[in-house]
């Protein structure tokens, strides 16, 4: 060895580079139930609790809500007279007018049915016992105006306004309310 030279270094082993981290993997979404029958989200939008309903109005003070309740309840009461009460009663409150427009509708609708099942049960029973064949069908009527009256009182107690189907037109050329 030559002592002039100074010693050789030895070469710096290669750095080695770093390896990136494996990272961790985002956590997955939490699963979203899809919807199904009956399955509102709670984001969207319905048109309320009652089928013909329209949204409710916050601004209802709860004295008309109760007013179109009792528009509806007392219907099994005293027939027609409540609603007739309550039309010409809340005139300065269009919730209750509405409310009471559509049962008075629904109480000239049921008179109007009655007498066409009478007259088709006065013609059938000349023909025999074919009139009994009425009763079933005035029940079902029944059943079905049992269902709008309930239906009524429960949207007006909400705040809803309600519209069944074919008596929410014939109330408005009638009552223009």
């Amino acid at each position: 060895m030559d002592e002039n030279k100074p010693p050789e270094e030895p070469t710096p082993a290669p750095i080695p580079e770093p390896t990136p981290e494996p990272q961790a993997a985002a956590p997955a979404p939490a699963p979203t139930p899809q919807p199904s029958a009956g399955f509102i989200p709670p984001n969207a939008q319905s048109g309320g609790p009652v089928p013909f309903a329209g949204p409710p109005d916050s601004s209802i003070p709860q004295e008309e809500r109760t007013q179109a309740l009792l528009t509806w309840v007392l219907m099994f009461v005293i027939g027609f007279v409540s609603p007739l009460v309550f039309f010409f009663v809340a005139k300065d409150k269009p919730f209750v007018k509405h409310h009471a427009a559509t049962g008075l509708t629904m109480v000239i609708v049921g008179i109007g049915l009655g007498v066409v099942m009478f007259i088709l049960a006065f013609i059938l029973a000349l023909a025999g016992p074919l009139a009994l064949l009425v009763f079933p069908l005035w029940g079902l009527i029944s059943l079905c105006f049992l269902a709008i009256i309930i239906m009524g009182a429960i949207s007006g107690n909400a705040g809803f306004r309600f519209d069944p189907p074919l008596i929410g037109k014939l109330r408005d050329s009638i009552f223009k309310a």
